[in-house]
């Protein structure tokens, strides 16, 4: 039997116990407090707090509730989900019964009805709670209220999807590429839409893949050279190449998105389709030259004429004409060399665009580079805007070039390249322009003789002499004489408002054995004094007509030529005229009247043979 416990130990317990009593009353305080908090949290908080039994029973919400039009009694003992819209409470099920097994806390957001029955977006962000045995006891979380979040973001959408619809149907295209790679990033619907592409077939590729290949390679070599270190381009004429090869003409404008450095990132590029506007500058080029064109005074409308010779001519032409050959046309000066190239071009697919013309001796040999193939600003002294050259207006179309033994030689490759690639370059530019050009080259020089003194180049009269056309000179169109003479009155008249009723006999016979060594163009400025001259309707001459001067006593000692000479002669010179054409209609042995089996046999007789170029 233990013994009573001493006064000492008695007073020890005793204020042991006062200890006790004293922490613990000061527990009991905190935990008032505590709960005076916690309670003043639930009821201040913006948010709701609330708790769930595993099986979905509130049994806990705050008084914010009313939020919603409703009282805590309304929703306590209830299950949740009843309060949740229909459409949405399988996946808030997913969710919850999700953080019940796995224990993670979790936020989830759903719509949920109000008393009212109005929807209100709310966010659920919970934990779960277990037992000593590690059961799921209850759920505890808050419902925060995200209704003007929900708005916003709302907004957002509306905004982007209206930005979006805004992107992808503007009426310019946009790209974004990657500074390192060159791949693009993302674009509009209009880049897809015009170069025949889905977008998913467009973003990743490397943006090269979207030019031309000329484009391309001029946007690698100049352009975006100039980017990398500017971070801008600005209205850079290119080319897109769509899906089917076709070509879209476009101004680029770029500019860089950078990071903190300084480093392009990528590139936002605006494409802007000027397929019209260079159309409507063509047009308008069109129109300036034609507007050029309609102060010179053209000999014909048609071509006037009767006699084989010329017959011979137009049955080529015609021949000639629908074809994109190139055309060299042969003959003195005044013989028509132009109207015979106006007459292929009219008779080709290429007539519903203007012949461009280009007289080689008009212009001095130092701006006849400049007029072919066009400059840019600044390319020389005087240069003081670009300018469309003869072979970038002729695209389509047909580029006759008068003269063409007098292309100066140093720009004779130039010329020779075009021809055979269709490739130029506008004088102070290094990007290659493309044409289509059928040129109808034309001169009164011997391109033979020329190339042998080393005046014209090999290469070039190869090329230009593909199809040669010779024009008898007026001399050997006697018949037409009369014909051209009645037409040139009636010409003449109408301007100077004359009534010229009839050409004597003996006037008739003078012109048609004169010789005209200025031929057509002689004719016309005859026959115009001549009408000027006449008072009457009867045409008189203003001056006689007189052949060249002539060495009489030449003439009286020159040997005479035998008789196999001169049928050589002759001979020949119907070859010539029928360009070496002996049989058929409009043939040489036609015009001679032989059969052309003779006319060979008299070729072989007199060593006549055909000439060719020997290199």
């Amino acid at each position: 039997m233990a013994g009573k416990p001493t006064y000492e130990e008695l007073e020890q317990r005793v204020k042991t116990l006062e200890i006790e009593i004293v922490e613990r009353g000061q527990k009991n305080e905190a935990l008032r407090v505590s709960e005076e908090k916690y309670q003043n949290l639930v009821e201040n908080s913006y948010d709701i707090a609330y708790s769930v039994t595993p099986d979905g029973i509130m049994t806990f919400i705050g008084p914010q509730i009313d939020r919603f039009g409703y009282e805590p009694e309304d929703l306590i003992s209830k299950n949740f989900i009843e309060f949740v819209v229909p459409e949405q409470r399988q996946e808030v099920v997913n969710s919850f019964e999700k953080g019940t097994r796995d224990g993670t806390s979790f936020p989830t957001e759903f719509q949920c009805l109000g008393k009212d029955g109005k929807r209100h977006w709310v966010e659920a962000v919970g934990k779960i709670l277990y037992d000593d045995s590690e059961n799921p006891l209850l759920q505890i979380g808050v419902l925060r209220d995200i209704s003007e979040r929900k708005r916003v973001e709302e907004a957002l959408r509306e905004s982007k999807a209206k930005y979006q619809d805004l992107y992808d149907s503007a009426p310019d295209m946009f790209v974004s590429v990657d500074a390192k790679t060159a791949n693009i990033l993302y674009c509009n619907q209009t880049l897809a839409n015009a170069l025949g592409y889905t977008k998913k077939e467009i973003v990743g590729r490397p943006i090269f893949d979207m030019y031309t290949p000329e484009s391309a390679e001029h946007a690698k070599a100049k352009v975006f050279p100039i980017f990398a270190k500017t971070g801008t381009i600005e209205a850079e004429e290119l080319q897109l190449q769509k899906k089917d090869g076709s070509k879209v003409d476009v101004s680029l404008n770029v500019s860089a998105v950078c990071d903190e450095q300084g480093d392009i990132l990528y590139s936002r590029s605006i494409f802007r389709d000027i397929t019209k506007r260079k159309e409507i500058e063509q047009l308008e080029a069109d129109r300036t030259y034609l507007g050029e064109e309609i102060k010179l005074i053209h000999d014909y409308d048609n071509i006037i004429g009767e006699s084989e010779v010329l017959k011979y001519v137009l049955y080529s032409l015609e021949q000639i004409a629908p074809t994109d050959t190139t055309v060299l046309i042969l003959g003195e000066s005044g013989t028509g060399k132009e109207l015979i190239a106006r007459a292929i071009h009219n008779g080709s697919k290429r007539k519903e665009r203007p012949l461009i013309k280009v007289d080689c001796t008009a212009l001095p040999a130092n701006l006849i580079e400049s007029e072919l193939f066009g400059h840019e600003k600044g390319a020389f002294t005087g240069a003081v805007e670009k300018r469309i050259g003869r072979f970038e207006l002729a695209d389509g179309a047909t580029l006759f070039l008068d003269e063409i033994g007098e292309l100066p030689l140093e720009l004779q490759q130039k010329f020779l390249r075009v021809l055979q690639d269709g490739e130029f370059e506008r004088l102070g530019s290094s990007q290659v322009m493309h044409t289509d050009v059928r040129v109808i080259a034309a001169t009164n020089r011997n391109l033979y003789d020329d190339v042998s003194k080393g005046r014209f180049r090999k290469d070039l009269w190869y090329r230009l002499n593909v199809f040669p056309l010779s024009m008898p000179p007026l001399r050997d169109r006697v018949d037409d004489i009369p014909l051209l003479v009645n037409w040139l009155i009636k010409k003449a008249q109408r301007r100077l408002n004359k009534n010229i009723k009839t050409v004597p006999t003996d006037i008739m016979n003078d012109l048609k054995a004169y010789s005209w060594p200025g031929n057509v163009r002689e004719m016309e400025n005859v026959i115009e004094r001549a009408v000027i001259f006449t008072p009457g309707s009867m045409l008189q001459l203003a001056a006689p007509l007189k052949a060249p001067e002539t060495d009489d006593s030449t003439l009286h000692n020159a040997p005479m030529k035998s008789l196999a000479e001169m049928e050589k002669e002759y001979i020949l010179q119907a070859l010539r005229k029928t360009n070496w054409n002996i049989s058929g209609k409009y043939g040489t042995a036609e015009l001679l009247g032989l059969n052309s089996s003779t006319l060979r046999g008299r070729m072989r007789k007199h060593g006549i043979h055909r000439p060719s170029f020997k290199p």
